[in-house]
């Protein structure tokens, strides 16, 4: 349990915010909507998350832990950084896209313990599943 611990503040630190911001711009429905689609997000990214471990496993011998808490980490770093990003963005768009992209290198490279090669390419991986996945949600 003590892997998934930071994982999990993260994720209801993320779902906090997006609730936040949904009831201040849409009502009590808006968090509902912001949650669900949040969470829906989530479990994409989570699933492309894994596919893309696995590739970069196979690639470079690289351990990424259990399927638990690869996905709980996954799940962090796929709603942690944007919700952050979102409220940064209030203040600076540039400051809500530079937090973005240092909180999911930082957390990529912390929660996973990943070299910095390791990093680069793990994050390329992760790239390419997901542009595969969009090619082929686009075909349908």
């Amino acid at each position: 349990m003590s892997e998934i611990k930071l994982p999990l503040t993260l994720i209801g630190t993320a779902l906090i915010i997006y609730a936040g911001l949904g009831i201040t711009t849409a009502g009590p429905a808006g968090a509902v909507t912001a949650v669900f689609l949040l969470l829906l997000e989530a479990l994409i990214t989570t699933v492309l998350g894994i596919v893309a471990c696995l590739g970069t496993a196979q690639i470079l011998s690289t351990n990424f832990g259990t399927i638990k808490s690869a996905s709980a980490n996954l799940a962090a770093v796929a709603l942690f950084p944007g919700a952050v990003g979102i409220l940064m963005a209030q203040i600076s768009p540039i400051l809500g896209v530079l937090t973005v992209i240092v909180l999911v290198v930082g957390l990529l490279k912390s929660l996973f313990d990943l070299e910095f090669f390791e990093l680069v390419v793990f994050v390329l991986v992760l790239w390419g599943v997901s542009w595969a996945a969009e090619q082929v949600i686009g075909w349908f």
